[in-house]
């Protein structure tokens, strides 16, 4: 009898430990290199809200976005936007600016049911978020997954490292750093606009700080991106569970 029962437990620990490796391989856990492209950040039509304090609160902000979208009629929400434009190795977590967004429209394409379009709009509407057209923009880019704990964490110390020795390497001077995730297919694109004077302010959804003269926010996107990645483990859910 316990010798049937300790091979049960035998079973049970190898399928969870097969579960737990399947979960680090997708995570990204063997995707040492990351590759970084210059493209143009897509045309969008977005729904957000301009936030200031501690950028780990925004996944507490996401997720209500979120549940709000699915009650409005949309089951499965596609694209999200996080914007992340101050330092908060210079600047206190209590005034860093940041947008959380849904992406309404993404290259001329409607990403929200026509039958639920006006109950979308008039929640988010209701909730405080604001319609902006976001033009396409020249960008350093870089695509990671976006299963989780991990691979957030494994953002941090890939992605970011990747995209600030690309500019240093190019002489690129850039500033705020944006994270467009795709919810149906668990990834995110990291994108650090390099924008035209015509269109920087266009993608300043936040307004300035007092005394900050600086065109796009922070110096390095390893910074400003880390920072926003870091407060994501304690709030912002990934994948499946968003």
């Amino acid at each position: 009898m316990w010798w049937v029962l300790w091979q049960l437990v035998r079973v049970v620990l190898w399928i969870c430990l097969g579960l737990f490796a399947w979960h680090l391989v997708v995570s990204g856990i063997f995707q040492f290199k990351v590759k970084v492209t210059e493209k143009r950040v897509p045309e969008m039509r977005v729904a957000y809200r301009a936030l200031v304090g501690p950028y780990k609160n925004s996944g507490a902000h996401f997720d209500h976005m979120l549940k709000l979208v699915r009650s409005c009629g949309v089951k499965k929400p596609e694209w999200t936007l996080g914007v992340y434009y101050d330092n908060p190795r210079e600047v206190p977590d209590a005034e860093c600016r940041y947008a959380v967004a849904y992406v309404l429209q993404q290259d001329k394409k409607e990403l929200v049911p026509r039958h639920v379009q006006k109950d979308v709009m008039e929640g988010l509407a209701s909730a405080g978020y604001v319609v902006r057209e976001l033009p396409s923009a020249p960008a350093l880019t870089a695509r990671f997954p976006f299963k989780g704990v991990v691979s957030i964490i494994l953002a941090i110390v890939r992605v970011y490292p990747a995209l600030d020795k690309y500019a240093s390497r190019k002489g690129l001077q850039v500033g705020y750093v944006m994270e467009h995730t795709c919810l149906r297919k668990e990834f995110n694109d990291y994108y650090v606009p390099l924008p035209s004077a015509k269109d920087a302010a266009a993608f300043q959804m936040c307004p300035p700080r007092a005394g900050d003269t600086r065109r796009n926010g922070p110096s390095s996107p390893t910074q400003a991106g880390a920072a926003g990645a870091v407060g994501s483990p304690t709030g912002r859910k990934a994948g499946k569970q968003r």
